[in-house]
């Protein structure tokens, strides 16, 4: 073999040997690029959760603030036997007789759009956001605190003005309370009055609370 075809041999070779690592680096800088690519688009959707994060804590602690806030102007259970003990006592050192009062359970509110309750609140921020964690179970949305009202109807008799004076004393109580459909009849002897109405209280309950209590 002549040294001419020796050197075309080793310089075939030390090409092919060249060309082979350009194919492999390539091949390696595709595979750097689509693995910085799928980082990158990770790293995106890391930062995406850590924002979606703290959006739900903002929210958790707003709905806090304004559940604290709430809070003092509800009942809560363990208040309720001693208001109507309080305004049965009232009722009876006035001219107003309480004839018969009537308490039903716990009913979800339902409010005019556009006014803020924690209910309206959840649904407004579940809306809201698009990635939010859907609920695990069924359980889990019972857990939900609601605003809810418990009816009272009472049947009460005495003057008009006693009457005025009665509603009065109910509206200087801290907590939130509503009357309505009130109705008046004469009683048995002018000026006495009968006077049948409605008197809400309001408590939050879970949505668990309202459909088995």
């Amino acid at each position: 073999m002549t040294r001419s075809k020796i050197n075309k041999i080793v310089i075939f070779c030390v090409c092919a040997f060249i060309v082979m690592l350009l194919v492999q680096s390539f091949n390696k800088h595709l595979d750097y690029t689509e693995v910085e690519q799928k980082w990158t688009a990770k790293k995106d959707q890391l930062a995406k959760v850590e924002a979606n994060i703290a959006e739900f804590k903002q929210y958790i602690e707003q709905y806090e603030t304004e559940k604290e806030e709430f809070d003092k102007y509800l009942f809560s259970e363990q208040d309720i036997p001693s208001f109507l003990d309080e305004i049965s006592a009232y009722a009876g050192s006035t001219e107003v007789k309480i004839i018969d009062m009537k308490t039903q359970r716990f009913k979800a509110v339902t409010t005019a759009k556009g006014v803020s309750t924690p209910q309206a609140f959840i649904a407004k921020k579940r809306k809201a956001r698009k990635t939010r964690e859907k609920f695990k179970s069924q359980s889990d949305v019972k857990r939900i605190l609601t605003l809810a009202a418990m009816p009272i109807k009472i049947k009460v008799e005495g003057t008009f003005s006693s009457f005025m004076e009665f509603f009065n004393y109910l509206d200087e109580f801290k907590q939130l309370i509503t009357i309505s459909n009130i109705e008046m009849a004469s009683g048995r002897e002018y000026p006495s009055l009968k006077c049948d109405f409605t008197l809400k209280i309001y408590s939050f309950k879970t949505l668990e609370e309202l459909e088995y209590k």
